[in-house]
């Protein structure tokens, strides 16, 4: 896999965005604006324009400052209405407001009486807090119950709803903030154990169907949007793991989920408006953390970074961080592993920096699975160092590192053999998913250098290394997908179909690329893995609507189609794949002569550090993998290969 050496050049014709952005600059007739500059309301300049003179800088100076100033007075009367409206409310609720005065004030929208200012700057004083707190208790009550209580009629009816817990409530202990439970002894000498919860935010076990109806009646009906929340988010992951053909049990017609799903995730973003000053309650809290686990599912990596960094943002306003709660704790840990892991798979810098990664106290009983979950977010915390800041003293410690983290997870977990004696499904699963995450991690390690093998032997095994997570990635993978035997669905996460289709190219690039020597039956064992996970997401795509799993498993085939002369395509095909690179397949004929030559373009950042080009980020996984074609994107690396097609 040797790097690619062709850089862009600078052209003549690019824009200074353009050029700092490392994208073709083109422009329409007539316009004085490159797409790309007007797509991203950039400000199109050429690269060799003209200094301003120091007249033109001080005009523009003096405009900045009156457009300043404007702004800041219409923000000062926009502060000034919203606080007259919430006086008015008050003075209504305490019976002591001036009928004549009200409908004056009503007709005139923001009245200029003194009086009424000194009304409104009493409000903001400190002993008049409560005051304000019950008028914005008014305001939230008046704007948002009725439309909560027009999202509680569109619910499924009493028998769907029951339905759709049952299927899913055997993944309900995996999601984040489950239950926890440990044994424990009844007494420090006694020989006998007991079943204890050790972590409980509140949401139904596995075994509770009918308790979970309560969750959602009771939780309906709170007065806290926190709460409700949180029941609304932990029933769209029940909604997001329906298969495509689900059906309303009263009348029979599929019931359309992803509809539910945009209500309620609407319905939570405008209660967390209104309840996030100056921070949310621990109740929104958690319901960001599952909101954050929904969006990874369906494939909204930056949606989920985005939530999970808001959540970090009112968990240290609370002062989770610092909390002797266990509830506190927990939820605080779920917050900065899930940061640290996502971070790293985006490229973007971390948000808790390591001081305030404790390890939670008082754990008599440690679960293995959370020590775990520990572990890889240190590991993925000091990648991200180095990729950011370029420590590369922090990666000769990486190895050390992975060992011991291999060492923590037992040989069995997430096979057939431990989900014939698993406590749960839920357990089995999260272990298939810890073992994919490991393998995934493993290839972030040793990847960047594992290209430099080509020209430095001792490299070998780093490479030897990386191509061996990935085969790992795989099979986790496909164990993961063996624990679909009925009632238990095939899993629909978008994530994890695409860490294993990402694991699939790496060794496809390694295959076409022949810089690895193998014998041809290991080269035949390795295709046939590629093609059998692309059967798989098949198969997935016939039971949910995965565009992951769909798009992932057609390139898979093309690709495979390609090196084995039987791709077909009239038209090139080509992908450029979100956090992973580019792919072209084409189909030739060289004038010359009759023979037909596949050729094979891959492009990608993968074999780099984990850095992302501008805006890469604005794509999601389950985007059309094709309207990206023609962007022009650089990557650090680029392979160009030709097969013989077959005639």
């Amino acid at each position: 896999m040797e790097p690619q050496n062709k850089r862009m050049r600078l052209g003549i014709k690019s824009c200074t965005e353009c050029r700092r952005r490392k994208v073709k600059c083109m422009f329409d007739e007539r316009q004085n604006e490159c797409r790309q500059c007007k797509a991203h309301s950039l400000v199109c300049q050429s690269q060799y324009a003209s200094s301003p003179s120091s007249d033109d800088k001080d005009q523009m100076i003096q405009e900045l400052t009156q457009f300043v100033g404007q702004v800041e007075k219409r923000m000062a009367s926009m502060q000034a209405a919203i606080d007259t409206l919430a006086s008015k409310l008050g003075s209504k609720a305490n019976h002591n407001a001036n009928p004549e005065n009200g409908a004056g004030a009503a007709r005139d929208g923001l009245s200029e009486n003194p009086d009424q200012q000194d009304e409104v700057r009493n409000l903001r004083k400190p002993q008049n807090a409560k005051l304000r707190s019950d008028l914005i208790a008014k305001l939230e009550l008046q704007i948002l119950r009725p439309r909560l209580k027009s999202m509680i009629d569109d619910l499924p009816n009493r028998p769907t709803l029951s339905k759709i817990l049952e299927y899913t409530q055997a993944t309900w202990m995996s999601w984040p903030l489950s239950t926890k439970q440990s044994f424990q002894k009844v007494t420090p000498s006694s020989l006998s154990c007991v079943l204890v919860k050790t972590f409980d935010a509140g949401f139904p076990m596995s075994t509770e169907k009918n308790s979970a109806l309560s969750f959602v009646d009771n939780s309906l009906h709170s007065r806290d949007f926190g709460v409700i929340s949180k029941c609304l988010i932990w029933l769209c992951l029940s909604f997001q793991k329906l298969p495509k053909d689900f059906k309303d049990v009263e009348t029979g017609l599929p019931l359309r989920s992803q509809k539910l799903i945009t209500r309620y995730l609407a319905t939570v973003e405008t209660f967390y408006q209104v309840s996030s000053t100056p921070a949310c309650n621990i109740d929104f809290v958690q319901a960001i953390v599952l909101q954050y686990e929904l969006f990874v599912s369906m494939g909204r990596l930056s949606a989920a970074w985005k939530c999970i960094r808001a959540g970090i943002e009112n968990a240290m306003i609370l002062g989770l961080y610092r909390s002797q709660s266990s509830l506190h704790q927990g939820v605080w840990e779920a917050l900065w592993i899930r940061d640290r892991q996502l971070s790293l798979f985006l490229g973007l810098p971390y948000g808790v920096p390591e001081h305030l990664t404790l390890t939670t106290t008082g754990e008599e009983y440690p679960m293995p699975e959370t020590e775990v979950f520990r572990k890889i977010a240190a590991i993925s915390g000091h990648i991200s160092e180095r990729d950011q800041l370029g420590q590369d003293a922090e990666i000769s410690c990486m190895p050390v590192e992975m060992d011991e983290l291999k060492a923590m997870i037992p040989d069995d977990w997430g096979t057939k053999v431990e989900f014939e004696s698993a406590f749960s499904f839920a357990q089995v699963f999260v272990h298939t998913n810890i073992r994919l995450f490991y393998h995934t991690l493993n290839q972030m390690v040793h990847l960047p250098y594992a290209r430099l093998a080509n020209e430095d032997r001792s490299y070998e095994q780093i490479k030897i290394a990386a191509l061996e997570s990935a085969e790992g990635a795989i099979r986790a993978y496909q164990d993961m997908r063996a624990l679909e035997v009925k009632p238990y669905g095939p899993a629909s996460s978008e994530f994890l179909h695409f860490l294993a289709f990402s694991a699939a190219v790496i060794l496809a690039v390694d295959l076409v690329s022949q810089e690895t020597s193998r014998s041809a039956e290991e080269e035949r064992r390795l295709w046939t893995m590629i093609t059998e996970l692309a059967s798989r997401m098949r198969e997935t795509c016939r039971v949910l609507d995965s565009a992951v799993a769909s798009q992932a498993a057609e390139v898979l085939e093309n690709l495979q189609a390609a090196c084995s002369g039987t791709f077909d395509g009239l038209e090139p095909y080509v992908v450029t794949i979100p956090f992973f690179g580019r792919i072209l397949i084409n189909a030739r004929r060289h004038s010359q002569s009759e023979v037909t030559k596949n050729i094979v373009v891959l492009e990608t950042n993968v074999f780099s550090s984990r850095m992302p080009d501008e805006y890469a980020t604005e794509w999601d996984l389950a985007d059309d993998w094709s309207k990206g074609a023609d962007d022009d994107l650089y990557y650090e690396w680029k392979g160009v290969y030709e097969f013989s097609a077959s005639n």
